[in-house]
């Protein structure tokens, strides 16, 4: 999709093939990698450099805070508790990369499923985010 709709604050990256990126917004998940069509939330601090796609690649800024779903049963009562937990038979901590985005009528959002290429993104210092000083960039489709 080809659009010229500008997002208003952008963060540049550099890739390692030396290709000038626009990082348009961020995404937090939690549990696990956020799915395909995820909202983009916009950029509070970078510069005013509004870009399209015109401009080159856009991404998304994305941390997963990984965690488990467990499920307890309780016999006795028939209840059940379901609860998240951190590093439990699964990987752990936070994991940050870039994610492609398009513009639709609404903001930015993930375009589909994507895994980690041969991409590496060198980030500025990000005022407020305590992102890696390099990064993947999940670019390949999958």
């Amino acid at each position: 999709m080809t659009t010229s709709r500008a997002a208003l604050t952008t963060i540049v990256a550099h890739l390692n093939d030396g290709t000038r990126a626009h990082i348009v917004g961020r995404i937090d998940a939690f549990p696990g990698h956020p799915a395909a069509g995820t909202p983009v939330e916009p950029l509070t601090a970078g510069t005013d450099e509004a870009a399209t796609d015109h401009d080159g690649p856009l991404f998304a800024l994305v941390s997963v805070t990984w965690a488990t779903e467990v499920t307890t049963h309780n016999l006795t009562t028939g209840d059940t508790v379901t609860k998240y937990v951190p590093g439990f038979l699964g990987p752990s901590g936070t994991s940050w990369y870039l994610a492609p985005v398009t513009a639709t009528e609404h903001g930015f959002r993930l375009i589909g499923r994507r895994a980690a290429g041969f991409h590496t993104a060198r980030l500025p210092e990000l005022a407020g985010i305590d992102a890696p000083r390099q990064v993947n960039v999940h670019d390949f489709p999958i």
